[in-house]
């Protein structure tokens, strides 16, 4: 039984057919009153008979009946006379080229509109189409083979369409049978055109017959009021299905000798290629061209038993089928079909018990049960029987001891059960909860005892409505069915018809919806047929109606049915000529159509799963004893515990070896191999031997920063995590100072602006870099904060991370709402590095505050001269450069104070301060210590007294150059000492200032105090000068107070750099310094 959805989809198709009768039988009705309703001379008067737009028409007829021109072409038939032009019209119309249903109805319409306006229209326009439709003449004398081919192809192409018109012509009243004739007009035109073709070179005027009008002419249906309502005569629909019924006889035998004629040729040049290892041309081309004339006599033949509802003709499939491939019937490759044939169609021992070892119901159900149950059918003659109370076996009159105590113990269980319809409902219920064969085997068997003819059609119905999600159930659905089929074939054989009842229903609907129903009943078919269930002719006949129409649902339907069963189908013997030749075609239809990926990647898949390619097995690569011993320490070893030993280890190796200095690069420019966890270990690592290899440390940090601008170009979701382990490892060397807090807020703004026109991200603008409803740039923003955003607490690196973290939100506001766990990360982050960071719910608010921030900088950092008066000394803005030495100076102190707490803990190991001679670097190792001695790099003295030389020589030409130009006279000027009493006893009035004005006269001096506007522009400038000299000094003062203090603290403690103490945050390393009494620049230089 069909599920509701193919019901709804049968009823579609019936629907259709019956709008589509009801629209034939009202034209033609229509057509048959016309030859009183005619209009007469009048209606013609007012049209326009002129040559040219008559004669313009008439070739519109012949090039452009079609029905997107059908409105235009009728506006225009009404307009004209066409009284004197029937017949031409008629001409044009018979010659036109009709490609599709739709055309051939629009030609039906523009014939029964002239056949309603002209009565010497018709007789013209039939007569014409029948003479098109004549039986060929014998070929003339001379003609080549391929010549009358040729003109064969031509005439039934032409043959094709008008019979197609004429027929529909015939249905519409338009063409009538002629009088006092025995047979009707399509009949005999059809009984012309088969009589004389005895090879069958017509099957292709007939098919067209069979396809498009067959069904019309066999239709009827029922009136209003009970009249019978049909297009054609009951005599010329008898004579029309007799007919179809001996023409699809004859196709059935010809199919059957081109099988034969086929098989004998392959076998013939298959003998050939065995004796002579080669095959002639000619063998060859025969073979294709009669295997093109088999194939297509048998996609006629399943068309017209389809149509027709006639049972497909069998052909010998253990004899062989037509092989389509280059070389005929093998590919030259025995061994590998031996091979094939022998490793059996199922994946393992598993699969194979699964699929072919069935409980066998008649050795554990009495078989009284059984043979009741037949004897009840052929008694029953009620159709709808139900299911009724389980059967208990009667006893019989001369059981056997063996049969007799299962038989009672049986009966005895089955009185348990619930009775009537509520025990098959509880066993049909179980169904879709029986994933395994146990519980599939035994509903099995309990359904054995409920079996009734009302029952069985429950069980098949329950088994049909399968939800089309649930696909994994199909197999075991399956087992059971052929589990039941052992001892009711009728269950199978039921199934497989509605199966295949539902596939034809939709491949003639050619809708493309509904994939997930296709794919489950084409599922279905396939599992049956691995359990024996469903026929090979059916499966092979669904492969090749689907390759036939290879183009959209049919590829995913092909390529579901070959996983399912094709490689059971490959690999049987019975059936494996005839599933390569379905490959063969498949993968040829797969070359010469434009396919999309998707469907690509189906069939490549389907393919291999049919027919695996042979493949050498894997290769290791060879890798050398040290490359696998780096390795192992990397990505094995590499832990908390030992991160010191393999340090040491790599510190060992010969990195003067251009090899080994590859292979270390290779190892950390791949950071995203390594463990996430151990990320921080490999940056520490990176930050020690950096200070041994600088270059080592360069590449490493220009990889990483690489790798995170390719990451954005690329934007590849299977590179994600890749680019999370990059991320994540730059801040850890940050934290290692192995780059400044500059390069980290360079690549914070660089993950947010990439890919924006002029790097500003703007809601609602589309960017193929960063589309609204992803947020992985987000996710990269907080695993970098995460590492190392805890440092920017304060100074410089603070206010830039403030900055940021608006920008930040002003980047969210141009994506859709965030998911939970974006909204949970970023929220974490914040709260981890800004706890009190405010919160912007719109964009305009969040862009409102970036911008107060950049105002706010590029005031800072200018050289206004009044804000600097309103700022004061002790409110001097930082400028960009302050910010990274105040930062400079920060890490100065922090690593200072590092350093005091790993010496108050005490360390208790003795230091060894003894440098090896004429070495660079010695290392020393005891227990878990390691002291380097690190000599400066040496001075050559020569070299330096040449530069003095020079530098005086430049020094006193300079002098020499400067000697005699002429210096402007100075203002030599003494200037009178006053007393400050006398200064205090001045009288200044308020809001003005007291200026001293020096005059000479002669060789007297003298001084006057004048009194100023403060808010003069000379006060003002004055005023500002004197102040921008008082912060001056204080800031001289500041820096040189730092410095000395510095000096002081290095000269009291020792120059001692701790390892951990290189990273902010990361616990100290006892017993791991780093000793450097090389002399410094300056004591050489003195």
């Amino acid at each position: 039984m069909a599920t509701d959805e193919t019901k709804d989809s049968a009823a579609d198709l019936e629907s259709q057919k019956i709008a589509q009768f009801n629209l034939r039988y009202d034209l033609r009705q229509k057509n048959l009153q016309a030859e009183g309703n005619r209009p007469g001379p009048a209606v013609f008067k007012n049209l326009d008979g002129s040559i040219k737009k008559n004669t313009s028409f008439i070739k519109k007829l012949k090039t452009s009946i079609c029905q997107d021109q059908l409105q235009s072409l009728i506006k225009e038939l009404l307009s004209l006379k066409l009284e004197k032009y029937t017949s031409e019209v008629a001409g044009s119309i018979a010659e036109a080229k009709l490609k599709n249903s739709a055309d051939v109805w629009a030609g039906v319409e523009i014939c029964s509109l002239m056949h309603q306006r002209f009565a010497e229209f018709t007789p013209v326009l039939v007569s014409t189409l029948v003479k098109q439709l004549a039986p060929p003449g014998p070929p003339a004398n001379g003609v080549t083979a391929e010549q009358k081919e040729k003109d064969d192809v031509a005439r039934i192409a032409k043959q094709k369409n008008s019979l197609r018109l004429l027929g529909e012509l015939y249905l519409v009243g338009i063409a009538v049978d002629p009088p006092n004739a025995k047979e009707g007009l399509i009949n005999q035109i059809l009984k012309d055109l088969i009589a004389s073709d005895k090879e069958l070179v017509n099957y292709p005027i007939v098919l067209v017959f069979v396809k498009f009008l067959y069904d019309y002419f066999k239709m009827t249906r029922t009136d209003g009021d009970g009249t019978e309502l049909s297009l054609v005569t009951p005599q010329v629909k008898e004579s029309i299905v007799k007919l179809m019924e001996n023409y699809y006889n004859a196709v059935s035998n010809k199919l059957q000798n081109e099988h034969k004629r086929v098989r004998m040729m392959e076998k013939s040049n298959h003998e050939h290629l065995m004796t002579h290892g080669k095959l002639q041309e000619g063998k060859q081309e025969r073979l294709e061209k009669a295997s093109k004339v088999y194939e297509k006599i048998l996609s006629c033949a399943q068309t017209m038993s389809e149509t027709l509802n006639l049972p497909m003709v069998e052909l010998p499939e253990e004899e062989g089928v037509t092989r389509i491939s280059s070389i005929g019937i093998s590919d030259g490759n025995k061994d590998r079909e031996e091979k094939d044939m022998n490793s059996g169609p199922w994946e393992d021992e598993e699969t194979r018990s699964f699929y072919e070892d069935l409980f066998d119901l008649k050795s554990w159900v009495p078989s009284i049960l059984i043979d009741k149950e037949k004897n009840s059918e052929k008694e029953s003659t009620d159709p709808s029987d139900e299911p009724t109370s389980p059967i208990v076996p009667e006893e019989p009159a001369t059981p056997t001891d063996k049969e007799t105590a299962p038989t009672e113990a049986e009966g005895e269980s089955t009185k348990k059960k619930p009775a009537g319809n509520s025990a098959l409902d509880a066993l049909l219920s179980r169904l879709p909860m029986a994933l395994n064969r146990d519980a599939i085997d035994q509903i099995a068997k309990e359904f054995a005892y409920l079996n009734s003819k009302g029952a069985r059609k429950k069980l098949i119905s329950t088994l049909l409505a399968v939800p089309r999600m649930r696909v994994d159930l199909l197999s075991h659905y399956s087992r059971l069915i052929a589990t039941l089929n052992l001892i009711q074939p009728d269950i199978g054989t039921t199934i497989v018809d509605e199966l295949e009842k539902e596939f034809h229903a939709r491949q003639r609907k050619k809708d493309q919806v509904f994939i997930e129903e296709k794919l489950k009943n084409i599922r279905f078919i396939g599992e049956l047929t691995k359990f024996g269930v469903t026929p090979m002719p059916k499966v092979f006949h669904c492969l090749h109606v689907l390759l036939e129409d290879f183009s959209h649902h049919n590829i995913d339907l092909t390529c579901a049915l070959l996983e399912t069963c094709g490689r059971y189908l490959y690999r049987r013997p019975e059936s494996n000529v005839r599933t390569t030749n379905m490959l063969d075609v498949m993968m040829r239809k797969r070359g010469v159509q434009h396919l999309d990926p998707r469907q690509n990647l189906m069939i490549e898949n389907a393919y291999y799963q049919c027919n695996p390619p042979d493949r050498s097995a894997n290769v290791t690569k060879e890798r050398t004893p040290i490359e696998l011993y780096v390795r192992k320490l990397i990505y094995f070893d590499l832990s908390k515990k030992n991160v010191e030993k393999c340090l040491k280890q790599l510190r060992k190796l010969n990195w003067e070896d251009a090899s080994i200095r590859a292979l270390m690069t290779k190892i950390f420019f791949k950071i995203w191999k390594v463990k996430f966890s151990n990320l921080h270990l490999m940056a520490f690592m990176v930050s020690e031997l950096s200070r041994y290899y600088s270059d080592f440390g360069l590449s490493v940090v220009d990889n990483a920063l690489e790798e995170i601008r390719i990451g954005l170009e690329m934007n590849l979701f299977k590179h994600n995590q890749k680019r999370i382990a990059v991320v994540k490892f730059l801040g850890e060397l940050y934290n290692y100072r192995m780059v400044d807090s500059n390069i980290i807020f360079e690549n914070l703004y660089l993950i947010l602006r990439f890919g924006h026109e002029n790097g500003v991200p703007i809601p609602g603008t589309t960017n193929s870099f960063d589309a609204c409803y992803d947020f992985f740039r987000v996710r990269l923003c907080c695993t970098l904060l995460d590492t190392c955003g805890q440092y920017f607490d304060r100074g410089a690196s603070g206010k830039k991370l403030d900055q940021f973290l608006v920008y930040l939100q002003l980047y969210m506001h141009t994506k859709i709402p965030p998911p939970m766990d974006i909204e949970f990360m970023l929220s974490e982050t914040c709260e981890q590095i800004r706890p009190s960071m405010p919160v912007y719910y719109t964009f305009e608010a969040a862009a409102e505050e970036l911008n107060k921030i950049v105002m706010k900088q590029q005031g800072n950092a200018g050289v206004d001269q009044r804000q600097s008066q309103s700022g004061g000394v002790g409110n001097e803005p930082s400028s960009p450069v302050d910010d990274v030495e105040d930062e400079d100076y920060e890490d100065e102190a922090d690593r200072h104070q590092i350093i005091q707490d790993e010496s108050e803990s005490g360390s208790d190991d003795d230091e060894d301060d003894d440098n090896d001679d004429g070495s660079e670097a010695g290392v020393v190792e005891e227990e878990e210590a390691v002291v380097v001695h690190v000599q400066g790099p040496e001075i050559d003295e020569e070299a330096e007294m040449e530069f003095e030389r020079e530098y005086s020589k430049l020094m006193q030409e300079s002098l020499e150059s400067r000697k005699y130009e002429k210096k402007p006279t100075a203002f030599d000027v003494a200037i009178p000492i006053r007393s400050r009493q006398n200064n205090e006893e001045e009288n200044v009035r308020e809001g003005t200032v007291a200026f001293s004005l020096l005059t000479k006269r002669g060789t007297k001096q003298q001084i006057k105090t004048m009194s100023l506007p403060s808010d003069s522009a000379l006060v003002i400038s004055t005023k500002s000068k004197q102040e921008a000299e008082q912060e001056e000094k204080l800031q001289l003062k500041k820096l040189v107070l730092g410095y000395e203090e510095r000096e002081r603290q290095e000269h009291e403690q020792p120059q001692v750099r701790v390892v951990a103490g290189r990273g902010r945050g990361r616990g100290v390393h006892n017993k791991r310094v780093l000793w450097s009494n090389a002399p410094s620049y300056a004591e050489r230089r003195s």
